[in-house]
C-alpha cells in the first residue's frame, strides 16, 4: 500500500493525501479491492479480482464432478492407439495419456517438439472411439488452425467457441447457454488471459472435463495475469511436465491458385488449402515477431538481440525465440544485450491470487 502511494505521488506529482483520499473513496466504491498475494499487501482492480476468484471457484466444480465417460483401460487404450498411430510413445507420453484419461481436468504443459501435439491426438483419438463428445479451442486463429491441422478435428478461436457477439460486446455461450462438450481442450493457454478464462470456464458445463495445453515458460498472456502460471503453480490440478524431445513440423507452400483464390501448403505430408482472405493466420516463416511465432517451430532461426531492445530483454522472450528452432539458432547482436535479458526474470512480475485461491488448502 506504501508503496503504491509513493509511486503514484512520484508519477502524478500531487500531494500524499490527495492519493491517500482518492484510494479510499476507490476501495469503498469496490472500483479497486485491497487484499494480500502471500504476505505481500496489494490493491487489485475489482474486475480482475473477482474474475480470478470465479476462475478458481469454476475450476473447483469442475475438479469435484464425476467423470463424463465410462472408466477405460489404458493397458488396452494405449496399445491400441499405438496401432493405429503406428507411434511408439515414450514412457513420460503413455503416463500422460493415462493420466488425462482418469482426470476430470488436466494440463500437459512443456517446451516445443516435446511430444505435447501427439499426447493430445492420442486422448483425442480415444475418446472419440469411446463416443465422447469434444471440443477443441485455442486464443488466436493461428493457434486453432495450427490445431486443427495437427489434430485432424476442428479447432476453433476461444472467442469463436463462445459466439462473441459484436453488437452486446459480450459472449452468448456462458453458464445459463454453455457448450455442449464432454471434454474441451483448451491449447497454446499461456496466451489466455484472466478475462478470457473467466468468460471460458464460465461456458464449460459442470459435468464436462477440461484438457489444457501450454508452454508455462512462454510470454505470459498480453492481457492481466498468468492464469496457466498459476493453476501449475496451486498443485490444485494434475500436471504432465514433458522434457523429452520429439521432431514438430513446418509448413511449405505447393502451390498459389490465382483462379481459384487459394494457396496450398504441405504440413509434413498433408496439404492444407487456404482461400486467400485466409492469409491472415498464415506468417512467413523467415520473418516474424516472437509473439506472433508461438506455437510454430522452425528448421533455423536467426534472432537479433540488441541493446535498443533494452525493453523487450527478458528471459522467457529469448527462451520462447530460441525454442522455436529444432535444428539451429542464430543470436545476433550484443553480448550484454543476452546478458541483461537471460538477468531479467523477475522485472514484470505479474501479481494474482488465483493460485492461492486455487490450492488444496484454501477454500475462501
Amino acid at each position: 500500500m506504501a508503496e503504491l502511494k509513493d509511486l503514484a505521488e512520484k508519477l502524478l506529482e500531487v500531494d500524499r493525501a490527495l492519493i491517500t483520499t482518492a484510494l479510499e473513496l476507490e476501495l469503498v466504491g469496490g472500483t479497486v479491492i485491497a487484499d494480500t498475494v502471500g504476505e505481500r499487501e496489494c490493491i487489485f482492480l475489482g474486475g480482475l479480482y473477482h474474475a480470478e476468484k470465479k476462475i478458481a471457484e469454476r475450476l473447483k466444480t469442475l475438479l469435484t464432478g464425476a467423470l463424463p465417460w465410462p472408466a477405460i483401460d489404458p493397458d488396452k487404450a494405449l496399445p491400441w492407439i499405438e496401432k493405429r498411430t503406428a507411434l511408439t510413445l515414450a514412457p513420460s507420453q503413455r503416463e500422460a495419456i493415462a493420466l488425462a484419461l482418469r482426470s476430470k481436468m488436466t494440463v500437459i504443459t512443456g517446451g516445443p517438439g516435446v511430444g505435447k501435439t501427439t499426447i493430445v491426438n492420442a486422448i483425442l483419438r480415444i475418446l472419440a472411439a469411446k463416443g465422447v463428445q469434444l471440443l477443441l479451442c485455442a486464443p488466436t486463429g493461428r493457434a486453432a488452425k495450427r490445431m486443427t491441422e495437427a489434430t485432424g478435428m476442428e479447432a476453433k478461436t476461444i472467442h469463436r467457441l463462445l459466439e462473441f457477439d459484436p453488437k452486446a460486446f459480450g459472449f452468448k455461450r456462458d453458464q445459463e447457454n454453455p457448450l455442449e462438450c464432454d471434454l474441451l481442450v483448451v491449447d497454446e493457454s499461456s496466451m489466455v488471459d484472466v478475462m478470457l478464462m473467466q468468460s471460458l470456464v464460465n461456458a464449460i458445463p459442470d459435468t464436462a472435463a477440461l484438457l489444457i495445453v501450454g508452454d508455462i515458460d512462454q510470454l505470459p498472456s498480453v492481457g492481466p495475469g498468468q492464469v496457466l502460471a498459476d493453476i501449475i503453480g496451486s498443485g490444485a490440478v494434475p500436471v504432465v511436465r514433458l522434457v523429452e524431445v520429439f521432431n514438430g513440423d513446418i509448413g511449405y507452400i505447393q502451390a498459389v491458385d490465382t483462379v481459384e483464390g487459394e494457396l496450398t501448403v504441405d504440413f509434413d505430408g498433408r496439404e492444407v488449402s487456404y482461400l486467400f482472405g485466409e492469409l491472415d493466420t498464415v506468417v512467413p516463416a523467415y520473418a516474424a515477431t516472437i509473439h506472433k511465432s508461438q506455437g510454430s517451430e522452425y528448421p533455423a532461426v536467426v534472432i537479433p538481440v540488441m541493446t535498443q531492445h533494452y525493453a523487450m530483454l527478458q528471459r522467457n522472450l529469448l527462451y520462447t525465440g530460441l525454442t522455436r528452432g529444432k535444428k539451429l539458432v542464430i543470436l545476433v547482436g550484443q553480448r550484454k544485450a543476452i546478458a541483461i535479458a537471460v538477468k531479467n526474470e523477475s522485472g514484470r512480475r505479474r501479481w494474482s491470487k488465483l493460485d492461492e485461491w486455487l490450492h488444496p488448502s484454501l477454500t475462501g
